[in-house]
């Protein structure tokens, strides 16, 4: 008995992760791709045992998918959503087949906008949602974005949060981005506590715990007008392309609202300061609600 067999690769895969928590999502999302240009059917991803989401029978790739690539490039919406509601949903645009082997962002050659020599994420970030749980161990940060010229959320801001130690040690950076009606979290792992070095070996931390402190610079960006949405389909959550969001120039922050008799301040960058065990939510003084008020330069 004569038997054929018929080997595929997979025109695409893409390991999903939380920089929150420094791993790999591999559970309960929901990943689909549609073709950019022209119709097709919409593909849902299969999850591997190594929780990789790949893709097969992706409109015109199926020369590929046989090792007979042409050369030719078809561009594919990327779709993704948490059924946990842990991240938020995404929308965001890949060219097929990939210029390398491998998942998604495996490769070397340095992300558009990123300095020469930083190397790539160990997958596709997502961004929490404001409704996520807050695990031990880490700090959270909350606020809920107004565009202060209109009264209106500031739907699909960014915002970047530094953070630095009482000696002024660079701690690394924290992004986080507002959902439709404004809300915004950022979770991220406190950072290294201040230690005594005074006694061999140390005796312990130099401040309690509910004394320990980490200054914070907080910048947005937002510029509705540069966010653009995926043409010729119907996104079920109907939100921007991730690399529009991302690309919004910086705004500016109201740190004092326009309190009469008082003018309203607004900067470019905000300093606050977080304390352990405290979730910091962000307002703007002399707001009622608690907001926090944002708008264009």
């Amino acid at each position: 008995m004569n038997y054929e067999y018929y080997t595929t690769v997979t025109p695409l895969g893409i390991r999903f992760w939380d920089s929150a928590q420094d791993r790999q999502v591999n559970d309960n999302l929901a990943v689909k791709a549609y073709p950019v240009k022209g119709t097709g059917p919409v593909v849902c991803a299969f999850r591997s045992a190594s929780g990789v989401y790949g893709f097969q029978g992706l409109p015109g790739m199926r020369a590929v998918e046989f090792g007979e690539d042409n050369g030719d490039k078809k561009s594919f919406f990327i779709e993704v959503t948490d059924t946990l509601n842990r991240f938020l949903p995404a929308v965001f645009t890949i060219e097929l087949p990939l210029d390398y082997d491998g998942v998604y962002l495996s490769d070397d050659t340095p992300l558009p906008g990123s300095s020469p020599g930083t190397p790539n994420p160990p997958g596709f970030y997502l961004f929490s949602a404001p409704a996520r749980g807050v695990s031990p161990g880490m700090a959270a940060i909350h606020a809920t974005l107004i565009e202060q010229a209109t009264k209106e959320p500031a739907a699909f801001a960014v915002m970047e949060v530094a953070v630095e130690s009482s000696g002024g040690e660079n701690m690394g950076k924290w992004y986080g981005i507002a959902d439709e009606r404004g809300c915004l979290s950022i979770l991220f792992p406190y950072p290294a506590m201040e230690v005594s070095l005074s006694q061999s070996p140390p005796v312990g931390p130099s401040l309690s715990l509910d004394r320990q402190e980490w200054q914070l610079t907080i910048q947005v960006r937002y510029e509705p007008a540069k966010l653009s949405y995926p043409s010729n389909i119907n996104i079920e959550n109907g939100i921007p392309l991730l690399e529009s969001i991302l690309n919004q120039s910086a705004g500016v922050i109201w740190t004092q609202g326009p309190v009469s008799p008082v003018t309203g301040s607004y900067v470019d960058q905000w300093s606050t300061v977080l304390t352990f065990g405290k979730a910091l939510i962000l307002k703007t003084a002399g707001v009622e609600k608690s907001e926090l008020w944002i708008d264009k330069k």
